[in-house]
This record gives C-alpha cells, structure tokens and sequence, in this order.
C-alpha cells in the first residue's frame, strides 16, 4: 500500500468515528440555518479577537470579559449551538493527537520549525 492509499484508508476510518459523525450533523444544523450560522460566526470572531488580544499581552477590560462571558452564557442556552460546541470539543483533541502523531512521525521538530520561520519573517 502506498502512503496515499493509507492516507485514504485512515480518511475513511476517521469519517465513520461518532465523534466526526456527530460534528458533521452538528456543522450541517448549524450551516443550514442562516440565523444559526450568524450567531455562531459572530462568537468564534470575538473570540478570535479575545485569544489574540491575551497572545499579545493585551489583556481584556472587566467589561469585556462579562460581555463575552454573556455572549457565551447566551450561545449555549441555544440548543443547537450547545450540540456543535460540544461535538466540535470532543473532535478537537482527536485532531490534535493526529497532528502530533504526524508530526512526529516525520520528524518535524516545531520549535526549530517556528525558529526559522521567525528569522525569515525578520522577529
């Protein structure tokens, strides 16, 4: 078998898990309805924006941290986006035990890696 076949293969397994089942139903109740999808593409920006503000050092204002705490509060008392946080939580680790797995795998060592990207990028 060659790596592209075993890479299918894997493809394959991964779809039938339940977790990736279930986040597939989840993403599609969520994309099948406008209102749904808008509520939840607003939060994942604002929290975007929170995380990249905390990974600059910016900390956030009390104000905000209530706000989006609320937001928060807000999205998970919608039944439907509780579903598809909570699935998209139980895939999230999966996905990262693949990526190190792989990453390991071939020998890519991250820390030297993001070295050199930040010599080129001149940090």
């Amino acid at each position: 078998m060659n790596i592209y076949d075993a890479i299918n293969q894997f493809a394959n397994q991964l779809e039938a898990t339940p977790e990736c089942m279930h986040f597939k139903a989840a993403q599609k109740t969520i994309q099948d309805s406008p209102e749904l999808k808008n509520k939840v593409e607003s939060y994942l920006k604002d929290q975007a924006i929170m995380q990249a503000r905390r990974s600059v050092g910016m900390s956030p204002s009390q104000e905000e941290i209530e706000s989006f705490n609320q937001k928060t509060r807000e999205m998970v008392s919608i039944p439907e986006i509780a579903d598809f946080f909570q699935a998209q939580m139980q895939l999230m680790p999966i996905l990262k035990t693949i990526s190190e797995r792989i990453t390991d795998a071939a020998g890519i060592d991250a820390s030297f890696l993001g070295g050199m990207l930040s010599n080129l990028m001149g940090e």
